[in-house]
């Protein structure tokens, strides 16, 4: 398996790099997340570090919709299991596909980060809420996004087909896909869920509670079967979510400190400033410079 998941992620890279999109995996039932080579393709908030969402993320009303967006068409190419183009709510475009083993929705692939025409309805929604003027959203969107062409649709279709297939021939056999539900598996699945929902949410007011709630167990089993399967909390998993997006966000952006903090689910920024320092060893500006410096 290793080494098909090395091609997987050889192929994910040629297309990072050479196309220069943003592939996202998400992942149903874990069974990527055991596995690290392919680690950076299964967060849904890689591509969020775009200058376009940025701005949007500006508002929290436009970027909670966005949220909820990413959960929609989930549950739609469930529904349809067929993939499709997409436009966000604020004039993002896409092109998404389910990946069923059997009779199970396993994997969504989604490329994202393109630039959809006749948008101007979304550009007015963003420049009002933001308080930005419409002529700095419109360039921004026009700047970072790439536009969608024939060539672009075909490709699209045919690549992230290609990626559909070759995960599709790794885990055909794998027994958690393949519906065995026993006890352990149901466990497993609860820790899955959690993980899951703290992967889309964390930016958010989120407590063990609501990851509880959302998977319909108590707070202290979910707790337990945590603890079991991944060696930590759950407050520990989503602090360290928070902060892994904040380091992406300091040497991505060059957004300040406190408006980090808030778009990772800190808000008080001090906090953030004394944990990030707890956890780094260094402030959360010098921890920038020092990677910008690395990196030039």
């Amino acid at each position: 398996m290793e080494n098909n998941l090395l091609e997987l992620k050889r192929y994910l890279d040629r297309l990072s790099e050479d196309m220069g999109w943003c592939v996202i995996i998400s992942d149903y039932y874990g069974v990527l997340r055991e596995n690290e080579i392919i680690g950076e393709y299964l967060s849904s908030r890689r591509w969020h570090t775009n200058p376009y969402c940025m701005k949007v993320k500006e508002n929290r009303q436009l970027w909670d919709r966005c949220i909820d967006e990413q959960n929609t068409r989930r549950i739609d190419a469930q529904n349809r299991k067929k993939g499709g183009f997409f436009v966000c709510y604020c004039g993002v475009a896409g092109y998404t596909l389910p990946v069923f083993l059997g009779n199970v929705h396993a994997f969504t692939v989604e490329v994202t980060g393109f630039f959809a025409s006749g948008m101007q309805q979304a550009e007015e929604k963003v420049a009002s809420m933001t308080g930005s003027p419409q002529s700095e959203v419109a360039l921004l969107r026009k700047k970072h996004l790439e536009p969608i062409t024939d060539i672009q649709t075909s490709r699209l279709e045919c690549y992230v087909g290609v990626i559909g297939q070759m995960l599709n021939n790794i885990f055909a056999e794998d027994p958690l896909l393949t519906s065995r539900y026993d006890e352990e598996s149901a466990q497993r699945k609860y820790v899955l869920d959690a993980l899951d929902y703290i992967d889309k949410y964390y930016c958010e007011e989120l407590s063990i509670k609501d990851v509880a709630r959302h998977c319909n167990v108590s707070s202290s089993y979910l707790q337990h079967l945590f603890v079991e399967y991944t060696k930590e909390g759950i407050a520990t998993a989503i602090r360290r979510k928070r902060m892994e997006y904040a380091c992406e966000l300091l040497i991505s952006t060059g957004a300040s400190v406190q408006s980090i903090a808030m778009s990772c689910g800190f808000y008080d920024t001090n906090y953030f400033s004394v944990a990030f320092k707890r956890i780094y060893g260094t402030t959360p500006l010098k921890f920038r410079k020092n990677r910008i410096n690395r990196l030039g």
